[in-house]
């Protein structure tokens, strides 16, 4: 098989939104790379370039640092299993653990200064890759809320509040207010002033 090639690239164009500016490549692909591109485009409603875009834009926020790391891919049926024979207070604690320990480093792996608009950022690109659960975050009155949902239950809830409580201590050195559900947490923190 042929490796992939740069064939044309040309000057980008100009636009005020970001999004906008798209520059023209043309790249070789090997066939069978082809055939599931289009496959996958049409099954998601999406242009081929759209789905190209999608993939790039998932490897630049997050494949690219998650190997640094070395995340795990484990399917959501065997996690769910694994929470399950865990102790609660167990799991609790190793919420808080991480919690202090992880989200910092993960944090400078992404953006040069841990600040307030890069924790959302964060939380978002989590939300939107990990395949965990989703969240919600908005601004209100001084305070950052942070809705998370899932479907791994109450002893998972209970790990996220642990890990969020601490991730918030650590970083901003202010304690949050968080409420767990069953398949849910809210969390929320008055922010410090960032100039």
């Amino acid at each position: 098989m042929q490796s992939d090639s740069l064939i044309h690239s040309s000057a980008p164009a100009t636009s005020t939104n970001l999004r906008d500016n798209t520059i023209v490549r043309s790249l070789r692909l090997w066939s069978q790379l082809d055939v599931i591109i289009q496959e996958d485009a049409r099954q998601q409603g999406l242009s081929v370039n759209g789905l190209i875009n999608t993939i790039l834009r998932k490897y630049i926020e997050w494949d690219r640092y998650v190997e640094k790391c070395r995340f795990s891919s484990l399917p959501h049926e065997a996690f769910r299993e694994i929470l399950e024979i865990v102790d609660d207070r167990e799991l609790a604690k190793l919420g808080g653990d991480l919690g202090r320990r992880l989200p910092k480093d993960l944090l400078s792996l992404w953006f040069p200064k841990v600040r307030l608009d890069t924790f959302r950022e964060y939380v978002e690109r989590c939300s939107r890759y990990d395949g965990i659960g989703k969240s919600e975050i908005r601004m209100d009155d001084g305070e950052l809320i942070i809705a998370y949902f899932h479907d791994l239950g109450q002893k998972w809830s209970e790990y996220q509040k642990a890990y969020r409580t601490e991730e918030v201590k650590t970083i901003f050195g202010v304690s949050p207010q968080i409420e767990a559900a069953k398949n849910s947490i809210i969390t929320r923190f008055s922010y410090p002033n960032q100039s």
